[in-house]
């Protein structure tokens, strides 16, 4: 059974809103599809985990896309991210510690993130910024302070295990956002203890008891008198589920050239497609594509 949640909240004497999850089984499932060696497993789950933080923001039927480009070893990163949590996503390569013999080799010098907000029927709105903090979490929250201007805070945070088949012991995060009467001063202050031993101590550590963000909020919160008032809801389980069903496919092969499926047609093959964000593999029959070719 999954023990991988989402909540949702504010820090009501601070004017901060926030989200926490675990995303432990979402984490293991994702890199053994796409089969990530340790590096690009940690990089793919911390963005996973950001991903997922970002859920709260969104509507039912919304859907974020985003992506991180860097000039590094690390080409991209691509998440997909829905309302109910359900995310799905790739790393770019998922073979890193054969291609970065430094860790300043990882990411470059430069990149951008991106993101597109979205329903089914249209795009609702999209923006790029400079992803100079070299982190795709990091980055992840500078995107919201600049591109939605909303002061944003995010950590996210990989404990790795040797197993092959669950290779990731705990995958957890915190975002944190000021809310329009926050005082921002404080709330930088704040966003800088997500970096400090005592907050990053409690999410290395699984959340054993009850009041486990309780104790990141007061970490987070510094010296604070007598009880803190904050207030929480539980929100949907997050889950790497990818949306690629047969008819997603056979959209993907009539955008293919005519010329192309009929040489697959005349070779008496079928179609072998493989899904860039979960690794599944879908197959076309034959007769599939002699019935979409009329």
């Amino acid at each position: 059974m999954s023990t991988d949640f989402l909540c949702r909240g504010i820090l009501d004497d601070l004017n901060i809103r926030f989200s926490y999850a675990v995303v432990t089984d979402v984490a293991n499932d994702a890199i053994l599809a796409h089969d990530c060696d340790p590096l690009s497993g940690h990089i793919l789950s911390r963005s996973l985990c950001a991903a997922v933080l970002s859920a709260p923001l969104l509507n039912d039927g919304e859907r974020y896309t985003l992506r991180w480009n860097y000039s590094g070893a690390c080409k991209n990163v691509v998440i997909d991210v829905g309302a109910s949590a359900d995310v799905r996503g790739f790393v770019n390569p998922a073979d890193l510690l054969s291609r970065a013999d430094r860790e300043d080799q990882i990411y470059g010098e430069s990149g951008t993130v991106a993101a597109i907000k979205s329903t089914h029927e249209q795009v609702l709105n999209s923006g790029t910024v400079e992803a100079g903090l070299l982190d795709p979490v990091e980055d992840l929250a500078f995107f919201f302070s600049l591109s939605d201007q909303v002061e944003t805070g995010l950590s996210a945070l990989v404990a790795l295990a040797q197993d092959v088949k669950r290779p990731v012991r705990l995958c957890q995060g915190v975002m944190i956002q000021a809310l329009p009467d926050c005082d921002l001063a404080a709330f930088d202050d704040i966003r800088g203890r997500l970096r400090q031993p005592d907050v990053r101590g409690l999410l290395e550590e699984p959340p054993l008891v009850d009041n486990h963000f309780e104790l990141i909020a007061r970490a987070l919160a510094g010296d604070v008198d007598g009880p803190l008032g904050w207030s929480s809801f539980q929100s949907h389980r997050p889950e790497f589920r990818c949306a690629c069903g047969r008819e997603q496919i056979l959209q993907v092969v009539r955008t293919l050239p005519a010329s192309d499926i009929q040489d697959q047609i005349a070779k008496e093959e079928g179609l072998r497609i493989t899904c860039t964000f979960c690794a599944r593999v879908h197959t076309v029959a034959l007769d599939e594509l002699q019935s979409l070719m009329g």
